[in-house]
């Protein structure tokens, strides 16, 4: 599978590029392949190498709709591979298989508390 083997080769070299490829939403059915830059990571925060990613109906539906601002990057239920780790962490190396759970929830609200997510 030459994807597979094209990120085994980079994690080796050890090299995170300026800009990668991405969808970007623009507006109302409006979406564009568009180099863009590596998010830079934070403290805390660890950077993914996006093998897969998923767009769901939801997805679909606010792209169809214009529901949210523009311009943003859609998709969830994303697997790759640590390419960098940010001061403090010490649960992930590079080179790590990982999956990113697609909500981010606030911790604090009475959702959060009851063992659901708020996805704020």
């Amino acid at each position: 599978m030459p994807l597979a083997k094209s990120i085994a080769i980079e994690e080796r070299i050890g090299t995170i590029p300026a800009t990668m490829q991405a969808a970007v939403y623009h507006g109302v059915n409006d979406v564009r392949v568009e180099t863009v830059p590596v998010p830079e990571i934070k403290a805390g925060e660890i950077l993914v190498r996006v093998h897969t990613s998923g767009i769901c109906g939801t997805d679909l539906k606010k792209i169809s709709t214009g529901s949210h601002s523009a311009p943003r990057i859609f998709g969830h239920e994303t697997s790759g591979v640590v390419a960098a780790v940010g001061a403090g962490v010490s649960e992930y190396r590079p080179g790590d298989r990982v999956m990113v759970f697609h909500h981010i929830p606030c911790g604090e609200c009475f959702y959060c508390q009851h063992k659901n997510l708020c996805s704020v």
